[in-house]
């Protein structure tokens, strides 16, 4: 159903730590329609430069290096999982044992419409416990190995530097999770959290990136298939 979204080409080879790079954020990669196996997903050009320079600046009001690395070291440092935390305080989820309590208690101080989404923030925190103070980190974490990989397509980064801070923002994915798996649904979650789109609403785009995730994996190259506890070097 999605195979027409992934670009594999295999004459652009990468080392396994690039390629383990790109893996972090080629869900969006697979949306674009662009090459997983290059940095980026997309090769230099007027056209492409233009295209990714004007989507940052509406997006992330990024126009500048320094624009570019502000908001890289505010993902490292947990931008959204800072927001997520806070928004769960404010619902006092971490008081309550359970899910039924939250429910009864807290839902009818909202709006009849906003109920799934408040509910949706619970099971998202409660899945997450386990990473303590970050529950969505990995949401932050991937959007910015992405905003590096843009910001060397677009110039605003050197090829070696791009790949230098992408590889110690792996390290730190790396090192909070287990596998592309965990990785993943954590991504999904702080996704959920981010736009509002439920996995359980199957027309979300929430659910279309576990559906490509999942074609994904079961691809004869798939970046699922590197080993995750790839040691991540230099080899560039």
């Amino acid at each position: 159903m999605f195979s027409k979204l992934f670009n594999f080409r295999k004459i652009n080879k990468v080392s396994d730590v690039i390629y383990w790079q790109n893996a972090t954020y080629g869900i969006i990669t697979a949306l674009n329609g662009d090459d997983i196996r290059l940095v980026s997903g997309c090769r230099k050009s007027a056209n492409t430069i233009d295209f990714k320079k004007k989507g940052l600046s509406r997006d992330w009001s990024i126009n500048n290096k320094e624009d570019l690395i502000n908001m890289i070291i505010k993902l490292k440092r947990g931008l959204h999982n800072q927001l997520f935390l806070k928004d769960i305080k404010e619902l006092n989820i971490p008081n309550y044992k359970s899910k039924q309590d939250f429910a009864l208690t807290e839902l009818s101080n909202y709006k009849q419409e906003a109920h799934l989404f408040l509910l949706t923030l619970y099971d998202i925190y409660e899945r997450n416990i386990h990473y303590k103070k970050e529950p969505i980190i990995g949401w932050d974490l991937c959007r910015g190995v992405y905003l590096v990989h843009t910001g060397y397509l677009i110039g605003y980064l050197e090829y070696e530097e791009a790949l230098d801070i992408g590889l110690d923002l792996c390290k730190l994915i790396q090192a909070r999770f287990n596998s592309w798996d965990d990785m993943f649904l954590n991504y999904i979650d702080g996704f959920q959290y981010w736009s509002d789109e439920l996995l359980s609403n199957p027309s979300s785009e929430a659910n279309e990136r576990l559906q490509i995730f999942a074609s994904m994996k079961n691809l004869k190259d798939s970046p699922y298939k590197l080993n995750w506890n790839l040691p991540l070097h230099k080899t560039w």
